[in-house]
């Protein structure tokens, strides 16, 4: 009776208690899940390569850049679901190459003068892709002036995003 009588006369502060603890809990809980950069400082990133973070919005800009270079090059507006499908692994397979073999270029000293870029972008060495996008229809043969005059131009556009020759892949 006693015990009962207790928990009458207490009640109300126990009842403060649970109702205190379960709006800490639903605090706590909601800063975990949620946006909160101190506890969710890898929510926007797809992915790891080689112990570095990789986020959507990089991965998402390279999926694009490669989506609007294979549209281009095969003259389509469009992708299938299929294709798009390849379009992401490829990338991402893409990123995994570039990263480690980065590593080893610079564990070497490998690396790549202005010349070779140049020779490999619009000389007699020029990428098969990149030929057949500087190459004219009517004639066949590969147009250097107009490739000059795209290059010169992207990098006019791009000039704000630092683009280097490092993130260049030639196919």
């Amino acid at each position: 009776m006693a015990t009962l009588q207790t928990i009458r006369n207490r009640g109300g502060l126990l009842v403060s208690i649970v109702i205190g603890l379960a709006l800490i809990a639903f605090i706590v809980g909601d800063a975990l899940n949620s946006g909160s950069r101190i506890f969710n400082s890898q929510r926007n990133q797809i992915g790891e390569i080689a112990g570095e973070g990789v986020s959507i919005i990089d991965f998402q800009n390279r999926v694009s850049k490669n989506e609007e270079m294979i549209k281009a090059m095969n003259n389509v507006s469009s992708l299938n679901e299929e294709q798009q499908t390849m379009l992401r692994e490829n990338t991402w397979q893409q990123m995994i190459m570039e990263q480690l073999m980065q590593r080893e270029y610079d564990e070497i000293g490998i690396d790549v003068s202005g010349d070779e870029l140049y020779d490999a972008l619009l000389g007699e060495n020029m990428s098969p892709a990149l030929r057949q996008l500087f190459t004219n229809p009517n004639t066949g043969e590969t147009d250097y002036a107009a490739g000059r005059e795209r290059i010169s131009r992207s990098r006019l556009t791009k000039s704000a995003d630092k683009m280097d020759g490092a993130t260049l892949i030639i196919v």
